[in-house]
Order: structure tokens, then sequence, then C-alpha cells
């Protein structure tokens, strides 16, 4: 098992995917911790933050790190089994000899070196940022280690066991285990937060406990404060936090061993997996339609003598070809809309003209932010915009029959015209409130390009759909106006212009990135 192992953990560690991960990783270390000055904040219990040290730099490793893995981390890695029948090597590991726990416990360990690799490079990114802020020049590595062994190592252990159940059980594959995964880590950091919760997988609340700890002797009324700002919070000037030393994290055999449940919990998601693993997921056919032939012609025209020209002769004339005319654009979307829409079934079609009716009738300000779950029920049509051809096997089909900037154009506006339909109703509803529409058909551009521009790059459709879902949770649902591009929160021009730059930007690259196919 150790060979599958190191040959899963070689297979993702020489992707190029890998290596852009890591180096977004690096860049999030410095996003994290942002300098005095910055319009932003990460970290904070009402106005105070400690000293960029080694104790406050780790804690905030502990949170951001655990968090933000989690949100993200899980559909890097999402479909370790689907993989293998992609690259059509199902067959030969299921008519191997390795046994399904085995094969499992393998999947689960290489996901979990994959995120433990992360894990240790953002905690080098702390580390380098620490010294780049200059608050204090001491480094105690201690502290990072600690955090990166207890709290960060058992939330990988558990990602990486969900990562294969997910893709284990057949319905939870596919974009909807991504929104329920997403759901469930958002109600489980929510529960997380609560004081003494059994549920604190991401340690939040026990590190924010030892912070406030350290708060009250410099200031009791922030120490009791419930006003934490955790994530990326926006303000318009830039603000001035109160800091302090703090220590750092006051560790205990009894927390020690709260932890280790952690453990306990991963294997029995690795167990579950296992019994509901099947060796014919990787050696089962596709299901392909039966076709009958009509050989009655074969066998009535058998013995008939081919004729076989001369191609020599000056009667021999090759069938001129005689160009047709091109298919509109708008004859082209029609029918890319209507590939986009095919696997959708009725239940599908009946909730979308729901939430039209539900955006139509919705009232001006209680209602308002609840338009943001308009838009996220199509997320499973425009994931695939850039990568359906890729999904099906048509890509030679498709590049060999039309053109290339006709078939992207055809393909976008559907994805356009789609989030335009979708959102009609608040359009109709909100028709007099003209920031809100410009925003709103803003977002209607931004949504397709960001759909199309990721599919291109990464050449798979959960990439956006793990990106989208943050985006939309952190913008729309939480009514932050810097990320918020529906404009259910308060439009601002400004935001919506700099957000209609971004999508032509994006545009820009996809249309580079398609035409590059060529």
């Amino acid at each position: 098992m150790v060979y599958f192992v190191v040959t899963e953990l070689k297979r993702q560690v020489r992707s190029h995917s890998f290596w852009i991960v890591l180096g977004a990783i690096i860049a999030l270390s410095y996003i994290f911790v942002p300098s005095d000055g910055a319009p932003y904040t990460t970290l904070d219990i009402a106005g105070v933050r400690g000293i960029y040290n080694s104790a406050w730099m780790s804690g905030m490793l502990g949170i951001l790190g655990s968090v933000f893995t989690c949100m993200f981390g899980f559909y890097y890695l999402r479909d370790p089994i689907s993989r293998d029948i992609q690259l059509r090597m199902g067959q030969m590991i299921g008519s191997s000899s390795i046994s399904k726990a085995k094969y499992i416990i393998g999947k689960t360990l290489s996901n979990f070196l994959v995120y433990a690799m992360m894990g240790a490079v953002l905690t080098l990114g702390f580390i380098s940022m620490q010294l780049i802020r200059a608050e204090d020049f001491r480094l105690y590595l201690h502290d990072y280690l600690l955090t990166y062994l207890i709290i960060l190592l058992p939330v990988f252990l558990i990602l990486a066991s969900l990562t294969v159940l997910f893709d284990v059980i057949p319905w939870l594959t596919g974009a909807w285990g991504n929104i329920i995964y997403f759901i469930g880590i958002m109600v489980l950091f929510i529960q997380s937060m609560e004081q003494e919760s059994f549920y604190d997988v991401f340690g939040t609340e026990f590190i924010l406990q030892n912070i406030k700890a350290g708060i009250t002797p410099i200031d009791s009324k922030a120490a009791q404060s419930d006003m934490i700002h955790f994530g990326f919070n926006f303000f318009e000037t830039p603000i001035t936090l109160k800091k302090f030393v703090w220590q750092g994290i006051d560790w205990s055999f009894n927390y020690l061993l709260q932890r280790s449940w952690l453990l306990l919990f991963a294997l029995i998601i690795m167990g579950i997996s296992t019994v509901l693993f099947r060796r014919s997921y990787l050696t089962k056919p596709m299901k392909e339609k039966k076709t009958y032939l009509d050989l009655s012609k074969f066998y009535q025209h058998q013995h008939q003598k081919l004729e076989v020209m001369d191609i020599s002769s000056p009667s021999f004339r090759l069938t001129p070809y005689s160009g047709q005319k091109q298919v509109s654009l708008l004859t082209m979307t029609f029918h890319e809309l209507r590939l986009m829409l095919k696997g959708m079934n009725l239940w599908w079609h009946i909730i979308a003209l729901g939430l039209i009716f539900f955006s139509f009738n919705c009232s001006i300000e209680p209602d308002k932010r609840l338009l943001s779950f308009v838009w996220i029920w199509p997320i499973t049509v425009w994931s695939q915009m850039a990568v359906k051809e890729k999904l099906y096997r048509t890509e030679a089909i498709v590049a060999t029959g039309i053109s290339g900037r006709r078939q992207f154009m055809a393909s976008w506006l559907a994805g356009v015209i789609l989030a335009l339909i979708i959102g009609s109703g608040a359009i109709i509803r909100f028709y007099n409130e003209s920031d809100f529409i410009f925003a709103w058909i803003v977002g209607a551009l931004f949504i397709p390009t960001l759909a199309f521009c990721l599919g291109s790059l990464s050449g798979t459709r959960k990439l956006f759909e793990g990106l989208y879902l943050f985006l939309w949770y952190l913008g729309p649902v939480n009514a932050n106006p810097m990320f918020d591009y529906m404009g259910v929160s308060q439009p601002i021009l400004s935001h919506t212009l700099l957000l209609l730059g971004i999508t032509i930007l994006l545009f820009s690259i996809t249309a580079w990135r398609q035409l590059a196919k060529q």
C-alpha cells in the first residue's frame, strides 16, 4: 500500500495545478496578514489584535488555515476515484489484487499528504510574514509547529477522508455534492464558534478563548465582546486597531484528548467509505445505446461487382466543394442554451420558474438579500460551459466542425442569457432602481464569464463551483459590498464598475485561451 500511496502522491505533485495552488497559498499568506493602514482586517476582537509575534501568527495560522483549507481544499481533491475512471485506469485497478480497504485508505492518505504539504507551505508563509511585518523579529518555531500538528493535521485528515466519501456515494459526486458540502462546512463553522462547543473541529473557539484571556488584563470590555472580525472584513477607510502582546495558546492535556476524537472520526469516515465502495464502480463499462444494423441491403448487394474509376482518365473530376452559409450566431446560441439545459430534469425547470416568480414578488429591503439564492441554482449549468466538450469527449468533433470564435461566443452568450432569464423577475420588480439593475446585469455578465474562464484554465468544473460558492457566501449572503457581485446589499457604482472591468479582463483571458487552442 505504501507504493500505491507514493504513486498517488507523485501524480498529484507532478501536476501543474498543484504548483499553482502552492503559489496561491503563498499569496494568501501575504493577504492574511494585513499591514497597518490596510482597508481590511482578518482577525480581531472588538478592534483589538495582537502584535505580529510568533504566538499571534500561529493563532491566525490555526484559525485561517483550517477554515480556508476546508473551504477550498475539498474542491481541489474531491474526485480521487472518479479521476481513475476518467483516466481509463479503473479496470486495471479493479482487476488488481488491492483490497477495497487498502484502496480507500491509500486514496485518503495520499490526499492527506497533499493537504499536509499545503499546510506546511502556509506555515512557512506565516513565518515569512512575521519577519516582513517586522513587529517582532523573535521566532519561536514551536508555536507554529504545535499549531500545525494539533490544529491543522487532524482537520486535514478529516478533509481527506471526506473527499473520498463524497466520491464513493454516487449522488454526491457532482455539483450538488459540492453544494451540500459547502452548506455543511458553513453550519459546522458556525457551531464551532459556540462556547465550549463539541463541534469545534477547526479549533477556532479554543484559540479565540485563549486570545480573550490574553485581552482581559488590557481591555476587559473587548474580551467580553462578541464582535469578532474573522475572515476578510473591508472598510471604506483604514482603521487603527488596538494592539497587545499575546503570549500564545495554553495547550493542555485535556484539549489534546479532545482533538484525538477527530482522528477516530476520520477512521469512521474511511470505514463508511470502504463499506459503501464497490469494485464494480471502477470496472463498470459506460452505458451505450443498443444499435441494430439492417444487414438486408448488405446481403442484397454483396455479390454486386464494384466499379472502380480510373483516376488517370481525363474524364475523371473531383466533386467541387461548395461552401455552405454559416449558421447564424443567434441560432448557435439557441442550440447552445438547449445543450446546457439538456440534462436537467423537470423538477429543475419547475424550481427555476419558482425562483423567477419569487424574485418578481420579493419586497424591497427585507427579502432583497434572498435574491442571492436565485443565481445559486444554475451553478451546475454554468460550471460545464468550458468543459462540456471534454466531459463528453467531443472536442475533436467540435473543433473540426465550426469556428472556434463563434463557438466561444455562442456558449458565452448562452450562459449570459440563462443568468438573465433566471434573474428576470428581479429586473422587472426593481426596474426603477437604476443602480441595482446595473449591478444585477453586470452580475449576469460576470458569473458566466468567471465560469468560462476558470473552466478554460483548469479544465475542470470543480474550481468554479468551489470559488463561486465561496464568493456567493462572502458577498451577497453576508451583504459584503466589496464582494457583492449581485448588488443585493447596497449597490455602489464604483464597485459595480470595478466588477465590470474584472469581467472584461476575464473575458479577454478566456477569449485568448480559446483562440490559442485553434
